[in-house]
């Protein structure tokens, strides 16, 4: 009986014990866990039609690498795209837009004096991130490296969720007490509508900033459209990150029509993204609060950094099923 008393006590603290070292050794794999959640999610709806027909590995193996070889496609013919810009560029006509660009620059510090303070101070911090990017372009490329086998052990922990994922949950039913159990449903249809409904919200403003780009006649419309979807990933910052700067870049050479449609743009995607799609596609998919959700991935992002986009979420997630199932 004494033995049984004993086992009682310290089973618990070894568990408990053995849980913070597995724990610790998973933390530097954190990163991957949270892009493999991001693919999983992404491919499950899928993964789901096809599975019956193709198996349970034919169908998320093939589902991550289509999904695989469609953003890579992207990003490819992004870089094509950009390449072949440079490449029309010789240093002649850059010099002469750099000349053009200073002309109209030193003409409007001539006629607003009060603002050339403001424009030596960013020329100044400009000049030092120039410094600071061309020491740090090792350090880029070896985070690039770092990236890249980041990526690939993502996939592989997501083809291994999608086809294990029913194992995972009877995994946690039988390890979980029954009232959190039941609340499993709820916390993955949340997860799912949050990533879900962040990434048509993503594509949709991609494809806006395309179509103004194209209808403006603005270059670089696809590139826009790519830049500014990737950018709405990231909290309170989104496309503005490009858009002010390009808006500045056509006043300063005068051609004022394009700068107001830029600017008008970078209202319109400050606004209406995230206070009309994202909750319309939020209120569809998940039963918690858009509010909550925004605030979950700016407090993600700021404290566990990029893959805090994938934390923050999921652990509000987690909280809206416990407290359910607090409440019974």
């Amino acid at each position: 009986m004494g033995s049984m008393k004993s086992d009682k006590y310290w089973l618990p603290v070894l568990l408990v014990g053995f849980a913070l070292l597995v724990g610790l050794v998973y933390l530097p794999l954190m990163e991957a866990v949270a892009y493999a959640i991001v693919f999983a999610y992404l491919s499950r709806p899928i993964v789901r039609k096809i599975r019956p027909v193709l198996g349970d590995i034919a169908a998320p193996l093939l589902t991550l690498l289509v999904l695989v070889s469609v953003i890579t496609l992207l990003i490819l013919y992004t870089g094509v795209q950009v390449l072949a810009e440079l490449n029309k560029l010789s240093v002649d006509s850059w010099m002469s837009s750099v000349i053009t660009a200073s002309k109209y620059l030193s003409t409007f510090i001539s006629n607003h004096p009060e603002v050339s303070p403001f424009i030596s101070s960013l020329s100044n911090q400009l000049n030092t991130y120039i410094s600071m990017a061309s020491t740090k372009l090792f350090e880029f490329v070896f985070q690039l490296v770092n990236l890249i086998v980041t990526l690939v052990m993502a996939l592989v922990i997501a083809f291994f969720l999608l086809k294990d994922g029913k194992m995972l949950r009877k995994f946690l039913e039988e390890l979980l007490p029954r009232r959190i159990s039941k609340q499993i449903d709820r916390i993955d249809a949340n997860i799912e509508g949050i990533f879900v409904g962040s990434i048509f919200s993503a594509f949709t403003v991609g494809m806006i900033t395309t179509v103004v780009f194209e209808i403006a006649s603005i270059p670089y419309a696809f590139i826009s459209g790519f830049i500014a979807a990737l950018l709405q990933f990231i909290p309170m910052v989104g496309p503005q990150l490009f858009l002010i700067p390009a808006t500045a870049y056509y006043l300063l050479l005068g051609d004022f029509p394009h700068a107001v449609i830029l600017f008008l743009l970078a209202v319109f995607l400050f606004f209406v993204p995230d206070n009309v799609i994202k909750p319309i596609l939020l209120s569809r998919t998940t039963d918690i609060h858009p509010l909550l959700v925004l605030l979950a991935f700016i407090g993600g992002v700021l404290v566990f950094g990029p893959k805090g986009f994938v934390i923050g979420p999921v652990l509000l997630a987690i909280f809206d099923g416990l407290i359910h199932a607090w409440l019974g």
